[in-house]
């Protein structure tokens, strides 16, 4: 019976994120990829990114050694307020009580979860925090403990600065992608050069939609191309591109190019 139970709420779990989170930024989707449970491996992510991921079960009172923390890095502004926004935290938290944690630029570690309150209107849970430094932010989520159920936590995370009216606040020219020649496991992309910038960034992905997709950065205004390799042999991959600008120590990210698929040889 409790096997039954513990795959019946796995299911709705894995339901609930896939349908109801959608914080409609301008931003990317960031998908929680291990190893990121220690601080020299936190997942950098921006302002208005999209955070899905799982926290495994973990038990405070057996020591359980596969505990899993998940950390990610952000860069916040001194005096800056920020919302943070969190889906599946309040509906699951009697059964694993996931804690969520802020960590300074000067190492200082603050508890933040008990400062979420649910929002019947836009079905989250909601969050202030102000920067009492310039500098990077360390987000650490984890298990404390799960009433035997041995459930995985799924969560879905948004960080945005109050201080702008939407992420995109800079006049960022866009750009797009002009050509793609496909090598063996590799490609290389071409672009529309854009003045006035301090770079780009391409991502890509074996999926239409861009789940699961890795990005590259390339920094400079005048960069042209990007051989990508180490990709699958026959395969079709989609690529996009925006441009960046680097303003107040975060990167304000233009819109995103149509789509142009390619299958390696």
């Amino acid at each position: 019976m409790k096997k039954l139970l513990s795959f019946f709420l796995s299911i709705c779990i894995v339901v609930s994120i896939s349908t109801i989170v959608d914080f409609n930024t301008y931003a990317s989707v960031i998908y929680d990829r291990e190893p990121n449970n220690t601080l020299p491996t936190a997942i950098q992510v921006s302002l208005g990114d999209t955070i899905h991921g799982e926290i495994g079960s973990y038990n405070l009172y057996t020591k359980n050694k596969k505990t899993d923390i998940d950390y990610y890095k952000i860069n916040l502004l001194q005096g800056n307020e920020y919302t943070i926004k969190m889906a599946n935290y309040s509906a699951f938290y009697r059964e694993t009580t996931l804690i969520v944690k802020l960590i300074s630029p000067d190492n200082q570690e603050t508890s933040i979860g008990h400062k979420l309150v649910y929002s019947e209107k836009e079905k989250l849970d909601i969050c202030k925090i102000k920067a009492e430094k310039s500098g990077t932010y360390y987000i650490k989520l984890y298990n404390y403990f799960d009433l035997e159920l041995q459930q995985p936590h799924y969560y879905s995370l948004l960080i945005t600065d109050n201080n702008s009216q939407r992420i995109n606040s800079v006049n960022i020219n866009s750009t797009k992608i002009t050509k793609i020649k496909n090598g063996k496991k590799k490609v290389t992309a071409f672009w529309k050069t854009v003045k006035g910038i301090d770079g780009y960034q391409i991502q890509y992905s074996l999926k239409k939609n861009m789940k699961r997709s890795k990005r590259k950065i390339i920094k400079g205004s005048s960069a042209k191309k990007l051989l990508i390799k180490n990709l699958k042999s026959k395969k079709i991959y989609y690529f996009r591109i925006r441009t960046y600008k680097n303003v107040g120590g975060e990167k304000e990210y233009g819109k995103w190019s149509a789509k142009k698929k390619i299958k390696t040889k």
